[in-house]
C-alpha cells in the first residue's frame, strides 16, 4: 500500500488548532489547515468555505463534537480497525491519517462533555430571554428571584 506525502497541513498545528477550538469553545478560532482536514476526511461537509462552516457551528459546537464522533455512521472504529481503509493509505508529514485521526478523538471526547453543557446552557438562557421579551410585549413585568 502506496503512502503519500503531502507537504500541508501539519498534523501538529491541525491538533492544535482544534484542540484551542475546543478549549475555548470558539469555532471562530479553527483555520484552514484543520478545516481542510475535516472537510477532506473527517466527513463534513465544506460549507461552501471555512466562513461558512464556522458560521453554521458558532451556536453548535456541541452539534460540531457530536458530527465528529459519530462520522462514518456512528463511529470512527470500523475504519480505524481496517488497514485497507483510506486512513492507512494518506500521511501528512509522516503521520498517518489513522494516527491523526485517534488523536482528534481523544480531543473531541476529552472536551465533549463540556462543550455540551455549556451549549446546553446557552440555549437556555437564550430561551429564557425570548420568554422575558413575550412577557413584557404583552405587558408584563418580569422580575427574577436571586
Amino acid at each position: 500500500m502506496a503512502v503519500r506525502e503531502y507537504d500541508s497541513p501539519n498534523p501538529k498545528t491541525v491538533l492544535q488548532n482544534v484542540q484551542r477550538v475546543l478549549e475555548s469553545q470558539d469555532i471562530d478560532l479553527l483555520q484552514t489547515p484543520a478545516y481542510r482536514i475535516l472537510i477532506t476526511h473527517c466527513g463534513f461537509i465544506a460549507h461552501y468555505n471555512l466562513e461558512g462552516f464556522r458560521a453554521t457551528y458558532k451556536d453548535h459546537l456541541d452539534g460540531f463534537v457530536q458530527e465528529f464522533l459519530e462520522q462514518h455512521g456512528g463511529g470512527w472504529e470500523s475504519y480505524l480497525a481496517n488497514p485497507k481503509s483510506y486512513l492507512y493509505d494518506t500521511s501528512y508529514r509522516g503521520v498517518m491519517l489513522a494516527d491523526l485521526v485517534r488523536d482528534l478523538i481523544t480531543l473531541f471526547k476529552l472536551h465533549q462533555a463540556g462543550i455540551a453543557w455549556a451549549s446546553e446552557t446557552k440555549r437556555r438562557a437564550r430561551r429564557v430571554a425570548n420568554l422575558e421579551r413575550e412577557a413584557e410585549a404583552l405587558g408584563f413585568t418580569v422580575e427574577r428571584k436571586e
